[in-house]
């Protein structure tokens, strides 16, 4: 139920395939397999590093480590676009860059100590987690992007928060 919510919530609208072209279709196609696949890296990582690493003395240093580390690659392949060209300065942009930023690193921060404190709850708090991102995410584009969801997208947003109950209370 949770595959199939976060392949419905992610499926482009007729109007959105129309306006693209086949080449493109394709790899829209591909973004909830690769949603699947990099969130299951990722969440496989927070919890072999939360289990094995992490503890009273080392919890934000592992944290800030990643993310300086995520934050240098992107500046330096962002310095590189500066310098050929292909990449202007845009203070919205960066500002935008923030504001994502800094919830992100809440929200890692605040997974990991829900698995800190739940270890032993972790297949479950880890999809709920995950299906809750999807429904937010589907929600904010549609309410701040006003993008148009089709039914297909409102029967996964549907899917999403029965697979987050059954997962929570089943």
């Amino acid at each position: 139920m949770a595959l199939a919510s976060v392949l419905f919530t992610c499926w482009p609208s007729k109007q959105q395939q129309s306006t693209h072209s086949k080449k493109i279709s394709f790899w829209i196609s591909l973004v909830p397999a690769i949603l699947f696949l990099g969130s299951g890296l990722l969440d496989t990582m927070i919890k072999y590093v939360e289990q094995g690493f992490i503890n009273e003395n080392n919890n934000n240093e592992y944290l800030i480590t990643a993310f300086a580390a995520a934050g240098t690659i992107g500046l330096l392949i962002l310095i590189s676009a500066f310098i050929t060209g292909k990449q202007q300065f845009s203070s919205k942009a960066l500002l935008m860059g923030i504001a994502i930023g800094i919830p992100n690193y809440f929200s890692i921060w605040c997974l990991m100590q829900v698995l800190k404190d739940y270890s032993s709850n972790s297949s479950a708090i880890i999809p709920i987690n995950n299906m809750g991102i999807v429904l937010f995410s589907t929600l904010v584009a549609g309410w701040i992007f006003k993008e148009r969801l089709s039914k297909l997208n409102w029967t996964g947003v549907l899917l999403a928060i029965a697979a987050i109950a059954l997962i929570a209370y089943g």
